[in-house]
């Protein structure tokens, strides 16, 4: 106990040398973009324990995966054959920067593999089927990980638990109260996150019929409620005795507006409902649409991400996890 209590104390922003600086923090939501360069570069948001928000920069980390060669005796030229493979992915040009022979162990026995490092995470699954074309090549391994998930792996660190990063503190446009690049990252202790702040959300639809028309029938009401007690009902039908939590609005518009601000002001780590994959979100974005107004609800100013994989859609904020109660 004392332990875990001294590693929480730690938890601050401190001065380590001139232009460096070191920050503990709970990782919260993972993801990254693609830098000047060309290449990905990983994101960490996380919150530190007297509540700023932090965002971490990692330009260092490279996508890989794994091929095994039918022979010992194909490593070198396999190496050779990779190290010339690009293809042009739409508009990009894929392509490996390295290529590895190191050991495995696969199926309880050591074997010799080819660790292949490409440009860009997407040049995983743009050049994975064509490794499998070179005669020397038996199968390829880890292609399916993301490289974010990859980077947590790698880098040993999970999610909520206490981390340390160090590295120069830069200007962004991220919403963020500390943001670092980073030259060191790394869990430090078995620190666990404490009341992370969620809020949960449901919006109530007016329909004719039993599946509401994104087109035509509008959003009447919007719930919030919050871990730490905050409740608030907004919306532009008004009725007489209402209660203190609930707030009129002039119209749709302007109930979508509030949906944006009332998120932006709680700056919650989990953002939580129940089929909002499914329902809530892609709707409350084509009532949005409607009106030409933004859903840029992520740290990074960015707009809601809707992604669709295995008839499964998903949506996904910048900075903020966004839980589907209803997959659970």
């Amino acid at each position: 106990m004392t332990r875990a209590l001294s590693a929480i104390k730690r938890l601050r922003l401190s001065a380590i040398e001139k232009g460096m600086a070191r920050v503990e923090f709970f990782p919260i939501d993972v993801d990254y973009i693609t830098g000047a360069s060309g290449r990905g570069i990983i994101r960490i948001f996380g919150r530190t324990l007297d509540e700023k928000r932090v965002c971490i920069y990692d330009d260092s980390f490279e996508p890989y995966f794994y091929v095994l060669p039918k022979r010992k005796e194909d490593v070198r030229a396999l190496v050779d054959k990779l190290m010339l493979l690009k293809i042009k992915d739409n508009e990009r040009l894929a392509y490996v920067t390295r290529a590895e022979p190191l050991k495995k162990m696969f199926l309880g026995k050591e074997v010799d593999v080819v660790k292949v490092f490409v440009n860009h995470p997407k040049d995983v699954s743009a050049l994975r089927d064509d490794v499998m074309m070179f005669k020397e090549v038996e199968e390829k391994f880890e292609t399916d990980i993301s490289f974010y998930r990859r980077y947590l792996i790698d880098k040993n660190i999970t999610p909520l638990m206490s981390c340390a990063a160090e590295g120069e503190e830069i200007e962004s446009d991220v919403a963020a109260d500390i943001v670092i690049k980073a030259k060191n990252i790394k869990q430090e202790g078995d620190v666990f996150i404490k009341n992370p702040r969620i809020l949960a959300f449901d919006i109530e639809v007016s329909s004719q019929q039993r599946m509401p028309d994104g087109e035509k029938d509008p959003i009447v009401m919007l719930a919030f409620h919050g871990s730490d007690g905050f409740s608030k009902v907004i919306t532009w039908k008004e009725f007489p005795q209402a209660k203190k939590e609930v707030e009129f609005v002039a119209d749709e518009g302007t109930l979508i507006l509030k949906f944006k601000e009332v998120i932006q002001e709680y700056k919650p780590d989990y953002l939580a409902g129940y089929f909002s994959d499914g329902f809530d979100f892609p709707y409350i974005k084509e009532r949005a649409d409607k009106y030409k107004i933004k859903l840029n609800l992520g740290l990074d100013r960015g707009l809601v991400k809707f992604s669709r994989r295995a008839g499964v859609s998903t949506a996904k904020i910048a900075g903020i996890a966004h839980i589907d109660v209803f997959k659970f």
